[in-house]
């Protein structure tokens, strides 16, 4: 699964193309709710988190560079 991810990766540097950005964010949607969860605090919402966590997984998913050698799920939580 890794290779194919990064290969898709490749892909959208170099087509820029949009369905491919928004299957590639779907695709890595559970790690935000995962990573929300692990976060969560009394007072604030789990809704809050999650929203949060979209808005970084789509800037991750625009900004990850897949010749770094580097997992994206590593990236995206950084």
């Amino acid at each position: 699964m890794e290779e194919v991810t990064l290969h898709a990766f490749r892909r959208l540097r170099a087509s820029g193309d949009p369905a491919l950005r928004d299957r590639l964010t779907c695709r890595h949607m559970p790690l935000v709710g995962h990573l929300a969860r692990r976060f969560a605090r009394p007072g604030v919402p789990l809704e809050d988190l999650v929203q949060v966590g979209y808005v970084g997984l789509i800037n991750a998913v625009d900004h990850f560079d897949p010749d770094r050698r580097v997992k994206f799920e590593t990236y995206a939580r950084h």
